[in-house]
């Protein structure tokens, strides 16, 4: 028996909407040179007067203040220093309710998780490494913060796959 099944297409428009139409925007206005540019904004934490259109409505019951940091440069490789690797440092950070022991624990569980998996995100064939490191900053900011290394030619396709993972990572509400 045959079945026929139908499927709705995900991907439909995902990049004419939030976050990922202010980074693109962003993007194409540093030019051919990315070379130690940054790309730096405040995401909304709140939803549009569209929710369809909105594309990352964050909860901001618990979170707040969501800032997205891009940063492109060149390093050097540590056993051959003629050897230079191309890096995107993208960090995402936000303001939490340092005032509930309840909530702070939870946000010290999700940190320590994210650290203890460094190294075991895989992203595409077009990343070569990708090490995360959380921390908590003070009492109620959180800096998530990935360090990939890959191609210089990929840079916007990769920082667009980091984006998605920090709209995955609050697609769940705490």
């Amino acid at each position: 028996m045959n079945r026929l099944m139908f499927i709705r297409r995900a991907n439909n428009g995902v990049l004419e909407k939030e976050p990922y139409a202010t980074f693109i925007k962003k993007f194409d206005k540093l030019g051919s040179s990315i070379l130690n540019k940054k790309i730096k904004w405040k995401i909304a934490s709140k939803k549009g007067k569209d929710e369809e259109d909105s594309g990352f409505p964050l909860q901001n019951y618990y979170c707040e203040r969501f800032d997205a940091e891009f940063e492109y440069y060149l390093v050097f490789d540590e056993e051959q220093i003629q050897n230079q690797k191309f890096v995107i440092i993208h960090t995402l950070s936000y303001k939490f309710d340092g005032d509930g022991d309840e909530f702070r624990d939870i946000m010290m569980y999700t940190i320590a998780d994210l650290n203890k998996r460094s190294g075991q995100l895989y992203m595409s064939k077009l990343v070569k490494d990708c090490i995360i490191h959380a921390t908590v900053d003070g009492k109620d900011r959180v800096n998530i913060t990935y360090t990939v290394f890959c191609d210089r030619d990929d840079a916007k396709e990769v920082s667009l796959q980091l984006l998605s993972n920090d709209v995955a990572l609050f697609a769940r509400t705490f």
